[in-house]
C-alpha cells in the first residue's frame, strides 16, 4: 500500500460507529518527525498525506536553520532509506554542519 492510499476498515465492525451498517473509509497518511535522543525531545514537523522530495528538502532546510531549527545543535541525524530522503536532502544537512546517517 502506498502513501496516501484509502484503506477499508475490515476489523469484524469494530471501527464501526453506533447505528453505522459499514466500514468507514480512512486515508494513510505519514507522519514526519524528530526525536533528540539525549532529553528525548519530539518534534513533529508535518503529518501529511503525500510527502515529496521537494517538501523534505524544505523541512531540510527549517532544521537546520540557525536561529531556531531543530538541529542547530546536532551533529548527526539518524534517519531510515526512505526515498524521500534523497540526496538534495542530505546535501542541504550537510551545509548546516549536521552529517546524515
Amino acid at each position: 500500500m502506498g502513501r496516501g492510499d484509502v484503506c477499508l476498515l475490515t476489523d469484524g465492525g469494530a471501527g464501526l460507529k453506533r447505528g453505522e451498517d459499514r466500514p468507514r473509509l480512512i486515508k494513510l497518511t505519514t507522519p514526519f518527525f524528530m526525536i533528540e535522543l539525549q532529553t528525548r525531545r519530539v518534534t513533529i514537523a508535518r503529518i501529511h498525506p503525500q510527502l515529496g522530495g521537494a517538501w523534505m528538502e524544505q523541512r531540510a532546510r527549517n532544521l537546520t536553520d540557525p536561529v531556531d531549527g531543530f538541529l542547530r545543535t546536532a551533529r548527526h541525524l539518524i534517519h531510515d532509506r526512505d526515498p524521500l530522503c534523497t540526496r538534495v536532502f542530505g546535501e542541504i544537512l550537510t551545509s548546516g554542519d549536521v552529517q546524515p546517517i
